[in-house]
């Protein structure tokens, strides 16, 4: 794949423009890709090391209360979070707090994406 950037000041915001033969479903995975990683919802956390990092809601797995905290898990880690389950449950997509026979009621998982 070739990759060319063309940078003018008109170009806003910011678009990605696909060029190929034939729309595949390999091109169409790809555009959905870059779609959930530049409208990606952000998240603020505290890691184990104790610094203040932005998690992507897409990657989370799971976000539930443990000992009086908000924890969020994805694949890499844990974080403790400052907001309540309730004001989480308003920033997350629809989809993600649902919760099934897999995730208990007091978690919201997000196994459709981070598995």
């Amino acid at each position: 794949m070739h990759v060319t950037f063309n940078l003018k000041a008109s170009f806003i915001p910011p678009f990605i423009t696909i060029n190929a033969p034939a729309e595949t479903p390999e091109l169409q995975h790809l555009a959905t890709n870059i779609s959930q990683l530049t409208n990606s919802q952000l998240i603020a956390g505290i890691s184990p090391r104790g610094t203040r990092e932005l998690v992507p809601v897409n990657q989370i797995i799971r976000i539930h209360t443990d000992a009086k905290h908000v924890v969020m898990e994805t694949k890499a880690t844990s974080y403790t979070l400052t907001q309540r389950i309730y004001q989480l449950k308003q920033l997350l997509p629809s989809e993600s707090t649902s919760s099934n026979n897999s995730c208990p009621a007091t978690y919201f998982c997000n196994f459709r994406v981070a598995n």
